[in-house]
Protein backbone atom coordinates (compact mmCIF):
# COMPACT_ATOMS: atom_id res chain seq x y z
CA UNK A 1 0.00 0.00 0.00
CA UNK A 2 1.44 3.29 -0.81
CA UNK A 3 2.04 5.36 1.94
CA UNK A 4 3.89 8.74 -0.02
CA UNK A 5 2.27 11.27 -1.96
CA UNK A 6 4.72 10.24 -4.33
CA UNK A 7 3.92 6.73 -4.18
CA UNK A 8 0.40 7.28 -5.10
CA UNK A 9 1.43 9.08 -8.31
CA UNK A 10 3.21 6.93 -9.41
CA UNK A 11 0.44 4.20 -9.00
CA UNK A 12 -1.13 6.32 -10.90
CA UNK A 13 -3.91 7.09 -7.98
CA UNK A 14 -5.01 10.72 -7.26
CA UNK A 15 -4.61 12.36 -3.79
CA UNK A 16 -6.06 15.39 -1.73
CA UNK A 17 -4.85 18.61 -2.41
CA UNK A 18 -4.79 19.31 1.01
CA UNK A 19 -1.96 17.97 3.32
CA UNK A 20 -2.51 15.99 6.40
CA UNK A 21 -0.72 17.02 9.64
CA UNK A 22 2.14 15.21 9.73
CA UNK A 23 3.17 16.18 5.77
CA UNK A 24 2.68 19.95 6.52
CA UNK A 25 5.20 19.68 9.51
CA UNK A 26 7.09 18.06 7.01
CA UNK A 27 6.57 20.59 4.58
CA UNK A 28 7.55 23.30 6.82
CA UNK A 29 10.79 21.83 8.27
CA UNK A 30 11.93 20.87 4.57
CA UNK A 31 11.37 24.90 3.76
CA UNK A 32 13.31 25.85 6.50
CA UNK A 33 15.97 23.49 5.37
CA UNK A 34 15.77 25.31 2.63
CA UNK A 35 15.47 28.82 3.14
CA UNK A 36 18.99 27.96 5.19
CA UNK A 37 20.88 26.65 3.13
CA UNK A 38 20.22 29.32 1.09
CA UNK A 39 21.17 31.89 3.30
CA UNK A 40 24.29 30.30 3.76
CA UNK A 41 26.05 32.29 1.32
CA UNK A 42 26.24 35.63 2.95
CA UNK A 43 27.51 33.71 6.13
CA UNK A 44 30.24 31.99 4.10
CA UNK A 45 30.64 35.66 1.79
CA UNK A 46 31.40 37.28 4.97
CA UNK A 47 33.91 34.91 6.74
CA UNK A 48 35.79 34.50 3.08
CA UNK A 49 36.09 38.61 3.06
CA UNK A 50 37.14 38.92 6.85
CA UNK A 51 39.64 35.90 6.60
CA UNK A 52 40.86 37.60 2.95
CA UNK A 53 41.02 41.66 4.49
CA UNK A 54 42.84 40.71 7.76
CA UNK A 55 44.74 37.56 6.39
CA UNK A 56 43.76 35.30 8.82
CA UNK A 57 44.98 32.34 7.16
CA UNK A 58 49.03 33.76 7.48
CA UNK A 59 49.96 31.84 11.08
CA UNK A 60 48.14 28.45 9.79
CA UNK A 61 49.86 28.90 5.85
CA UNK A 62 52.41 31.43 6.06
CA UNK A 63 53.40 30.50 2.62
CA UNK A 64 49.41 30.68 1.09
CA UNK A 65 47.94 33.23 -0.71
CA UNK A 66 44.53 34.06 -0.10
CA UNK A 67 43.53 32.03 -3.39
CA UNK A 68 45.67 29.26 -2.69
CA UNK A 69 44.16 29.07 0.74
CA UNK A 70 40.45 28.62 -0.91
CA UNK A 71 41.85 26.23 -3.09
CA UNK A 72 44.26 23.74 -0.99
CA UNK A 73 42.03 23.98 1.81
CA UNK A 74 38.57 24.49 1.06
CA UNK A 75 38.54 23.09 -2.54
CA UNK A 76 36.86 26.29 -3.54
CA UNK A 77 38.38 28.00 -6.80
CA UNK A 78 39.23 31.59 -6.91
CA UNK A 79 36.00 32.19 -9.15
CA UNK A 80 33.62 31.21 -6.88
CA UNK A 81 34.96 32.01 -3.64
CA UNK A 82 35.18 36.03 -5.01
CA UNK A 83 31.60 35.12 -6.13
CA UNK A 84 30.53 34.44 -2.70
CA UNK A 85 32.26 37.53 -1.62
CA UNK A 86 31.21 39.71 -3.95
CA UNK A 87 27.39 38.27 -2.76
CA UNK A 88 27.92 39.03 0.69
CA UNK A 89 29.47 42.51 0.12
CA UNK A 90 26.54 43.44 -2.04
CA UNK A 91 24.20 42.41 -0.13
CA UNK A 92 25.78 44.52 2.86
CA UNK A 93 26.02 47.51 0.90
CA UNK A 94 21.91 47.02 -0.29
CA UNK A 95 21.13 46.95 3.22
CA UNK A 96 23.15 49.67 4.38
CA UNK A 97 21.49 52.32 1.51
CA UNK A 98 17.70 50.43 2.15
CA UNK A 99 18.23 51.29 5.74
CA UNK A 100 19.66 54.75 6.05
CA UNK A 101 16.45 55.72 3.48
CA UNK A 102 14.47 53.65 6.05
CA UNK A 103 15.90 55.74 8.57
CA UNK A 104 15.51 58.95 7.27
CA UNK A 105 11.84 57.99 6.30
CA UNK A 106 11.01 56.93 9.77
CA UNK A 107 12.63 60.49 11.17
CA UNK A 108 10.58 62.76 8.45
CA UNK A 109 7.18 60.93 9.42
CA UNK A 110 8.21 61.95 13.34
CA UNK A 111 8.62 65.38 12.43
CA UNK A 112 5.19 65.50 10.91
CA UNK A 113 3.86 63.74 14.01
CA UNK A 114 5.49 66.26 16.57
CA UNK A 115 3.74 69.09 14.83
CA UNK A 116 1.47 71.03 16.94
CA UNK A 117 -1.93 70.21 15.96
CA UNK A 118 -3.78 72.52 14.58
CA UNK A 119 -7.61 71.87 15.62
CA UNK A 120 -10.33 71.33 12.42
CA UNK A 121 -12.86 74.02 13.28
CA UNK A 122 -14.17 73.95 9.43
CA UNK A 123 -15.18 70.34 9.18
CA UNK A 124 -18.58 69.98 8.87
CA UNK A 125 -17.68 65.77 9.90
CA UNK A 126 -15.64 66.86 13.29
CA UNK A 127 -17.98 69.90 13.94
CA UNK A 128 -20.94 67.62 14.33
CA UNK A 129 -18.89 65.07 16.83
CA UNK A 130 -17.24 67.69 18.94
CA UNK A 131 -20.45 67.27 21.69
CA UNK A 132 -21.09 70.23 20.41
CA UNK A 133 -18.19 72.17 20.87
CA UNK A 134 -15.76 73.40 17.86
CA UNK A 135 -12.49 72.51 17.87
CA UNK A 136 -12.63 69.51 19.98
CA UNK A 137 -10.49 66.50 18.94
CA UNK A 138 -12.22 63.51 17.58
CA UNK A 139 -10.82 60.19 17.74
CA UNK A 140 -9.80 59.14 14.14
CA UNK A 141 -12.41 56.09 14.63
CA UNK A 142 -15.08 58.42 13.80
CA UNK A 143 -14.08 58.70 10.42
CA UNK A 144 -11.88 60.77 7.93
CA UNK A 145 -11.97 64.15 7.75
CA UNK A 146 -13.80 65.74 4.87
CA UNK A 147 -12.02 68.95 4.27
CA UNK A 148 -9.47 68.79 1.56
CA UNK A 149 -6.20 68.60 3.10
CA UNK A 150 -7.50 69.32 6.90
CA UNK A 151 -5.86 68.06 9.90
CA UNK A 152 -7.57 64.44 10.33
CA UNK A 153 -6.56 63.17 6.70
CA UNK A 154 -3.10 64.24 7.41
CA UNK A 155 -3.08 62.02 10.86
CA UNK A 156 -4.50 59.40 9.49
CA UNK A 157 -2.03 59.20 6.49
CA UNK A 158 0.82 59.28 8.95
CA UNK A 159 -0.69 57.42 11.59
CA UNK A 160 -1.78 54.45 8.90
CA UNK A 161 2.20 54.56 6.75
CA UNK A 162 3.10 51.14 6.36
CA UNK A 163 6.41 49.77 7.81
CA UNK A 164 9.56 50.74 5.36
CA UNK A 165 10.15 46.84 4.45
CA UNK A 166 14.06 46.08 3.36
CA UNK A 167 14.12 43.39 0.81
CA UNK A 168 17.29 42.11 -0.19
CA UNK A 169 18.60 39.16 -2.27
CA UNK A 170 17.91 36.02 -1.12
CA UNK A 171 20.94 33.95 -2.87
CA UNK A 172 23.87 34.04 -4.73
CA UNK A 173 22.53 33.97 -7.86
CA UNK A 174 20.60 36.86 -7.45
CA UNK A 175 23.79 38.82 -6.53
CA UNK A 176 25.54 37.72 -9.07
CA UNK A 177 24.63 40.29 -11.45
CA UNK A 178 24.96 42.96 -9.33
CA UNK A 179 28.53 42.38 -8.70
CA UNK A 180 29.56 43.44 -12.14
CA UNK A 181 28.21 47.16 -11.32
CA UNK A 182 29.72 49.86 -9.35
CA UNK A 183 28.35 50.28 -5.81
CA UNK A 184 26.27 53.06 -7.02
CA UNK A 185 24.92 51.16 -9.56
CA UNK A 186 24.26 48.02 -7.94
CA UNK A 187 21.90 50.38 -5.06
CA UNK A 188 20.07 52.20 -8.95
CA UNK A 189 19.58 48.60 -10.37
CA UNK A 190 18.52 47.18 -7.19
CA UNK A 191 15.80 50.04 -7.54
CA UNK A 192 14.78 48.63 -10.74
CA UNK A 193 14.36 45.16 -9.22
CA UNK A 194 12.05 47.07 -6.32
CA UNK A 195 9.96 48.83 -8.82
CA UNK A 196 9.15 45.36 -10.73
CA UNK A 197 8.19 43.71 -7.16
CA UNK A 198 5.75 46.54 -6.17
CA UNK A 199 4.05 45.71 -9.80
CA UNK A 200 3.52 42.02 -8.92
CA UNK A 201 7.05 40.69 -10.09
CA UNK A 202 8.69 37.74 -8.19
CA UNK A 203 11.88 38.53 -7.32
CA UNK A 204 14.55 36.07 -9.20
CA UNK A 205 17.66 35.92 -10.38
CA UNK A 206 16.27 37.04 -14.00
CA UNK A 207 14.63 39.76 -12.96
CA UNK A 208 17.69 40.99 -11.19
CA UNK A 209 19.75 40.28 -14.20
CA UNK A 210 17.76 42.38 -16.74
CA UNK A 211 17.69 45.24 -14.33
CA UNK A 212 21.68 45.05 -14.20
CA UNK A 213 21.84 44.73 -17.48
CA UNK A 214 19.60 47.85 -18.35
CA UNK A 215 21.53 49.74 -16.03
CA UNK A 216 25.12 48.61 -17.31
CA UNK A 217 23.97 49.61 -20.66
CA UNK A 218 23.37 53.01 -19.83
CA UNK A 219 26.83 53.12 -17.92
CA UNK A 220 28.76 51.72 -20.81
CA UNK A 221 26.40 54.50 -23.92
CA UNK A 222 27.43 57.21 -21.35
CA UNK A 223 31.62 55.61 -21.32
CA UNK A 224 31.46 55.76 -25.31
CA UNK A 225 30.04 59.10 -25.52
CA UNK A 226 32.94 60.12 -22.92
CA UNK A 227 35.33 58.71 -25.38
CA UNK A 228 34.22 59.89 -28.69
CA UNK A 229 34.21 63.56 -27.54
CA UNK A 230 37.82 62.82 -26.07
CA UNK A 231 39.02 61.54 -29.11
CA UNK A 232 37.45 64.39 -31.11
CA UNK A 233 39.13 66.81 -29.18
CA UNK A 234 42.44 65.77 -28.65
CA UNK A 235 45.14 67.18 -31.21
CA UNK A 236 47.52 64.21 -30.62
CA UNK A 237 46.12 62.05 -33.25
CA UNK A 238 45.41 62.30 -37.01
CA UNK A 239 41.55 63.81 -38.51
CA UNK A 240 41.83 60.00 -40.03
CA UNK A 241 42.23 58.18 -36.71
CA UNK A 242 39.60 60.01 -35.29
CA UNK A 243 36.98 59.48 -38.26
CA UNK A 244 37.81 55.65 -38.01
CA UNK A 245 37.90 55.56 -34.07
CA UNK A 246 34.42 56.96 -34.38
CA UNK A 247 33.41 54.47 -37.21
CA UNK A 248 34.53 51.19 -34.70
CA UNK A 249 32.66 52.99 -31.96
CA UNK A 250 29.26 53.03 -33.97
CA UNK A 251 29.82 49.42 -34.75
CA UNK A 252 30.22 48.73 -31.11
CA UNK A 253 27.31 50.39 -30.16
CA UNK A 254 25.39 49.29 -32.57
CA UNK A 255 26.37 45.49 -31.73
CA UNK A 256 25.71 46.08 -28.19
CA UNK A 257 22.09 47.70 -28.73
CA UNK A 258 21.62 44.17 -30.95
CA UNK A 259 23.25 41.93 -27.95
CA UNK A 260 26.01 41.21 -30.40
CA UNK A 261 23.72 39.00 -32.43
CA UNK A 262 25.86 38.82 -35.83
CA UNK A 263 29.33 39.30 -33.91
CA UNK A 264 31.31 37.48 -30.81
CA UNK A 265 31.57 39.77 -28.20
CA UNK A 266 35.12 37.89 -27.34
CA UNK A 267 36.39 37.81 -30.65
CA UNK A 268 35.81 41.45 -31.20
CA UNK A 269 38.03 41.66 -27.84
CA UNK A 270 40.93 39.67 -28.92
CA UNK A 271 41.51 41.49 -32.32
CA UNK A 272 41.49 45.02 -30.57
CA UNK A 273 43.87 43.56 -27.71
CA UNK A 274 46.00 42.42 -30.84
CA UNK A 275 45.66 46.06 -32.12
CA UNK A 276 46.59 47.32 -28.70
CA UNK A 277 49.59 45.11 -28.94
CA UNK A 278 50.55 46.11 -32.29
CA UNK A 279 50.66 50.15 -31.18
CA UNK A 280 52.21 49.67 -28.04
CA UNK A 281 55.20 47.51 -29.94
CA UNK A 282 56.97 50.29 -30.51
CA UNK A 283 57.88 51.37 -27.37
Amino acid sequence: MPETAREFIEEGKDITIHLMDEEKVRFEVCEGIIKKGLNTFLEVGRALAEIRDNRLFREAYPKYTFEKYCKEVWDLSKGYAYQQIGGYETVALLESKLSAIADNFKSETKQISDQPEEKCTDCEHRKAMANKTKGVKIPNEFGKCTRPGGLCEKQIQTESSPQQQIILPINEAQTRPLTKLSPDDQVKAWGLVLEQLNDGKKLTAALVSKAAKGVQKKVVKKNIEQTRKKVESTQLVSNLFKKQYQVMLDIISEERNNDWKSMKRTEVAKHLKALIKIVESDD
